[in-house]
């Protein structure tokens, strides 16, 4: 049963913190969720915390107490072991260096913290809050930076109440952290059944993804100047560890999104049982569908071989 709707809480200090209240110890677990902000300033279609309110913040103390309590489960690495576990933190804030002065704190926390752990922080992230002052705070191997392309369609973005950077812009910020932060990992997110789109229209984002993709992993501290080709991938990924890969998420229409409301106008039949998966979606049949992950399929596989691990991370949950 669904209670009545309350009010945001303006003060977060007021909110214990799940790690260091003692509510639970914590090494048992290999995931954890870290927050340090609420609410969105964004309004995109296809998300519920639109809802949220204007954004809130815990204080840079309390992230970085908890920060380090996460920190001191993560396990110790294991040299020549090939069963070594490590921990993975996500970080649920609508975008963390969004905050500018008070993310910079925060990262160097987090990476003081990791030192001597197995620990990876993942974070999402606009590329119009990256500063070479935050990609450097940001180049260690225990994050990942995540960017949220979703299409290189413009049309499809602006339907989706995004306000993207362009491409070139990207492209800039890229350079940005392949310059200052090397040792970060990237994964570029797109995201397959938005209205819209079509099976030609995804393989364009998907192509430019993985081209991004190969020029990260060819030579990191290098500027990001053109898009390299699969063929330079098969000619020099062999045997090396991957530093970026794509990753697509298959769209879902959560209860109280505006895709949810507008699904009538947006040609769009999905789930109606957890996790919502879209169906077709106006220019997307369930053979183009069908199609897109055939695609996904084969360059996983191709890429496994070359690589040893799939450049492409996804999962077909129509059938879930």
């Amino acid at each position: 049963m669904q209670g009545p709707p309350r009010e945001n809480i303006l003060d977060l200090e007021k909110i214990p913190s799940p790690y260091l209240s003692g509510i639970f110890e914590g090494k048992e677990y290999h995931h954890w969720v870290f927050e340090t902000a609420r609410g969105c300033p964004f309004k995109c279609a296809f998300c519920v915390w639109t809802t949220k309110g204007k954004p809130r913040y815990f204080s840079t103390a309390r992230a970085a107490a908890e920060a380090a309590w996460m920190a001191a489960r993560a396990p110790l690495p294991q040299k020549n072991s090939t069963n070594s576990s490590s921990q993975t933190v996500f970080l649920a804030d609508q975008d963390l260096l969004m905050s500018g002065a008070r993310a910079l704190k925060i990262i160097l926390a987090m990476r003081s913290s990791s030192k001597g752990r197995s620990l990876l922080w993942v974070i999402n992230s606009n590329v119009n809050f990256w500063t070479p002052e935050l990609a450097a705070a940001l180049n260690s191997a225990c994050f990942e930076v995540n960017l949220g392309v979703e299409s290189v369609n413009p049309a499809i973005l602006k339907a989706l109440g995004r306000n993207p950077p362009s491409l070139a812009r990207i492209s800039a910020g890229l350079a940005l952290l392949n310059k200052f932060a090397p040792e970060a990992s990237l994964r570029f997110q797109l995201m397959l059944g938005l209205p819209g789109d079509s099976r030609k229209g995804f393989l364009a984002s998907l192509r430019w993804a993985l081209d991004a993709c190969a020029a990260a992993q060819l030579n990191p501290v290098a500027a990001f100047v053109a898009p390299a080709r699969m063929g330079d991938l098969v000619k020099y990924g062999f045997g090396r560890p991957l530093r970026a890969a794509v990753e697509v998420f298959h769209v879902s229409v959560f209860p109280g999104s505006r895709f949810e409301k507008d699904a009538g106008g947006l040609g769009i039949t999905w789930g109606k049982e957890a996790p919502y998966p879209v169906l077709t979606a106006k220019g997307l049949t369930a053979g183009d569908l069908d199609a897109c992950y055939e695609a996904l399929d084969a360059i996983g596989e191709v890429t496994r071989r070359i690589c040893g691990q799939p450049l492409v991370m996804y999962r077909d949950n129509r059938g879930v």
